[in-house]
């Protein structure tokens, strides 16, 4: 069973402990992760893949590394999915795996794979007894809603239609955690946005508006529309009851400078606003304040480059 949940580390200290007494391909698992460098997980997995080529495990943590770390491992597509479908083909019923390929689809524009993901976890979550991963009812409901979306936009190059996109706005309008993920996370970022602004005419509690504003922002920067990226980031800055969220706001604004879109001034706007509820802030808000994601000052971007990276990416 996979649980898709985070393991206790009282757990994790004992199955590290005495690993010696697994079975040879559980152990080689757990060693896997055993090292703070990303290439030497990598490796571990590659070659434990290659000694138990039935192991679906195995697979699972090799296809899964690929996925989320993709751009920091020196793969690409091609190496995550042929990971990714021989963990399918050893275990069909992991419906986590199935997610993880309709995200593949999503980002690579293939309608036929995100219409299979999304038929087989249907299959899945019509029996979650059966599944390998453990979905609670109310998780199930969530993601089916979700992934129904998501496949809609696949199918439609970006384009909610409109039974679909209230389905998953009346869905996000009462989610808590407020949902911040979205389409823009596969490059649909219109869709995104036209989704922030039905879940906000459904008059939504404050904290889930809030969140609202924040991923319109988001999506109006990856689009590269930075003024009104900088105006829902205002918004969401007045809407919020959360202290020190004019940091955000501030980071924005310091991305969008350093792309060569946002003049210096609005920066120190956002920093003034920042320095005001500066008593609100947590240590970690101040050193954010005070170095904003680390990135080089805008002056340091050669201009080609800067007018290159402020275009976005629009959404069709």
């Amino acid at each position: 069973m996979w649980l898709a949940e985070p393991v206790d580390t009282t757990v994790r200290v004992a199955f590290v402990n005495h690993r010696s007494l697994f079975p040879p391909r559980d152990r080689l698992l757990i060693e896997a992760y055993l090292t703070e460098s990303l290439s030497v997980t990598v490796a571990r997995l590659r070659s434990l893949t290659e000694q138990f080529p039935d192991y679906w495990p195995g697979w699972w943590g090799y296809a899964d590394l690929l996925i989320h770390q993709a751009p920091f491992t020196g793969t690409g597509y091609v190496e995550s999915r042929a990971a990714l479908e021989r963990t399918l083909q050893l275990d069909p019923d992991l419906a986590e795996g199935w997610t993880h390929l309709m995200w593949l689809a999503a980002r690579q524009r293939d309608t036929a794979a995100s219409a299979r993901a999304l038929r087989e976890l249907t299959r899945v979550w019509a029996a979650p007894e059966d599944a390998t991963t453990d979905y609670s009812t109310r998780s199930i409901s969530t993601k089916t809603t979700i992934y129904h979306a998501l496949a809609q936009l696949v199918r439609s190059a970006g384009a909610f239609d409109s039974a679909t996109l209230q389905a998953v706005a009346r869905m996000i309008s009462s989610v808590r955690p407020p949902h911040l993920d979205g389409p823009r996370m596969f490059g649909f970022n219109q869709a995104d946005i036209d989704m922030r602004y039905r879940v906000l005419q459904l008059k939504p509690p404050q904290d889930i508006a809030a969140g609202q504003w924040l991923a319109v922002s988001l999506g109006w920067a990856a689009r590269g529309a930075w003024d009104s990226a900088l105006v829902a980031a205002r918004r969401y800055a007045n809407t919020s009851a959360s202290p020190g969220v004019a940091l955000d706001g501030y980071r924005l604004a310091v991305v969008g400078n350093w792309v060569g879109a946002v003049d210096s001034a609005a920066v120190a706007q956002w920093q003034k606003t920042v320095d005001g509820s500066i008593a609100d802030l947590t240590a970690e808000g101040r050193l954010g304040r005070d170095d904003p994601g680390g990135l080089p000052r805008s002056s340091r971007g050669a201009p080609g480059a800067r007018k290159r990276r402020h275009q976005g990416r629009p959404n069709a």
